[in-house]
């Protein structure tokens, strides 16, 4: 956070700080470089697959299913055959 004071009160337009330079310094230091995309991959075991009554089933399509993998993930499918 920054406080600026400066000698003309409210009026910018005859100030001694070059607000649009200010505006623009900030955004260089509080912004990243818009297109770096940061994706973790991380590698994930399958434990279980099951169904809505938390039953283990294998190889059911037509159904809703979670997937329960090692490191917290749970998705949820439905297989369309």
């Amino acid at each position: 956070m920054w406080l600026y004071s400066h000698n003309n009160a409210h009026n910018w337009g005859d100030s001694d700080i070059v607000i649009e330079q200010e505006i623009w310094d900030f955004f260089l230091l509080v912004s990243n470089n818009s297109t770096e995309v940061n994706e973790f991959y991380e590698s994930k075991k399958l434990l279980s697959v099951t169904n809505l009554l938390g039953q283990k089933v294998t190889g059911i399509k037509n159904n809703f299913l979670f997937y329960i993998y090692d490191n917290g993930d749970v998705e949820k499918k439905i297989i369309l055959d």
